[in-house]
């Protein structure tokens, strides 16, 4: 299979201003009518329209070269707005504000490979799980890491606002886990905008080590980034969809429909396809 080019630093930033500009210009022609919650918003409009990362594969990306969004997320968020019976738009946003609730008003859902967090849900209310992911670290080759405590005292690179700052840092808390000790001491914490960004500065040598979701580096390595991955699993999140709580309309319904929907394609399989098709394995089932 092809594999596409990664675009570089300067590019990715211009396609999140083009992406985020033709956002604006679709949300301010689509109106809601008269609509009293989020969902009959999004059913008046026709349109769902969701906010993901360009720069994010195999979950989320923009390919430049046909000129449409792909990924597994992009594929997820595409069935649930066809069992919603409307289309679907994906806008672009940085991963900080999203998972903070700063949201623009174009956006109506997250579908972002987001983990369910109780810092999160102060200000997003979630919908199921729709599948399950471990985090690792990856470090170049030849570095002498064998193991994650051995990254003690080292420069490690992560999405800011990530479960992976907060693993560094201490402080993650994840629903029916609880508190997640970090096996890391004392590490300088280097925070990005997106894992690909943090990947690419390991790969040139800037970092120690990375912190991310299995899938994200995977695809590098595939990519031909030379990276690898160390140590065993660091933890297991539950991913969602969210909506913002404070939103203009009330999103109550919207999540409860969308929980439906992600439920009826975990029963039919659509799910495992998905997850299959993109990642090579089965993800939607919760582990044991």
């Amino acid at each position: 299979m092809k594999r596409r080019r990664r675009a570089s630093a300067r590019s990715r930033m211009s396609l999140i201003a083009m992406l985020g500009a033709m956002a604006l210009l679709a949300g301010a022609c689509n109106g809601a009518g008269d609509a009293t919650t989020s969902l009959e918003a999004v059913q008046n409009r026709g349109i769902l329209r969701v906010v993901s990362d360009p720069n994010f594969a195999p979950q989320s990306y923009y390919d430049q070269l046909i000129g449409r969004w792909r990924g597994f997320d992009v594929d997820v968020a595409t069935e649930i707005a066809r069992r919603l019976g409307v289309d679907v738009q994906f806008n672009s946003g940085v991963f900080e504000d999203v998972q903070a609730g700063n949201w623009q008003p174009e956006w109506d859902l997250s579908v972002g490979s987001m983990a369910i967090t109780p810092q999160r849900a102060e200000v997003l209310d979630f919908t199921s799980p729709y599948y399950y992911d471990t985090a690792v670290a990856a470090v170049r080759p030849g570095s002498g890491v064998t193991a994650v405590a051995d990254l003690s005292g080292k420069r490690i690179g992560v999405t800011d606002g990530s479960t992976y700052e907060a693993y560094l840092q201490g402080t993650l808390d994840l629903p029916g886990q609880g508190p997640i000790p970090s096996a890391i001491d004392n590490p300088e914490i280097v925070k990005y905008t997106t894992d690909q960004d943090a990947i690419d500065d390991l790969a040139a040598g800037n970092l120690d080590a990375v912190i991310s979701a299995r899938p994200e580096l995977q695809e590098a390595i595939d990519h031909g980034t030379e990276i690898e991955i160390v140590g065993v699993p660091l933890f297991t999140e539950e991913l969602a969809a969210a909506v913002v709580k404070d939103a203009p309309l009330d999103p109550t319904s919207l999540v409860q429909r969308v929980s439906e929907i992600i439920d009826e394609m975990h029963a039919d399989g659509t799910l495992s396809d998905l997850s299959e098709k993109w990642y090579g394995v089965d993800l939607t089932t919760k582990p044991a």
